[in-house]
């Protein structure tokens, strides 16, 4: 009996570190990929409010709107898609995607 405490005692804080470390990759890597699916969902926004409102800054007859109220909604959400790209640059999907691609830089 002595010598089965001498032996699990030492072992419960080595499985604790072990539990430990198993439960930060773990959630590491859970969390990396949420990140990148979230790029994508991103991304895909982007990609879909850029081609809206270069939709809706033409006319019927495939003419630019020239009048100042449609500039200024077209300018406006351009600065939108603008901070929101800026948000993707710290995406892990955007970095990996240009290391893979360098000539996209």
């Amino acid at each position: 009996m002595d010598t089965l405490e001498k032996i699990i005692i030492p072992i419960i804080p080595i499985i604790g570190i072990l539990v430990s470390i198993f439960v930060a990759y773990w959630t590491a890597k859970k969390v990396y990929k949420s990140e990148i699916d979230n790029g994508k969902v991103l991304l895909l926004e982007i990609i879909k409010r850029y081609v809206v409102n270069l939709y809706n800054n033409f006319d019927k007859h495939g003419k630019l709107k020239t009048y100042q109220l449609a500039r200024n909604y077209y300018l406006h959400e351009l600065e939108a898609i603008n901070s929101d790209l800026n948000a993707l640059y710290t995406n892990p999907l955007l970095i990996k995607t240009l290391k893979k691609h360098s000539s996209l830089t």
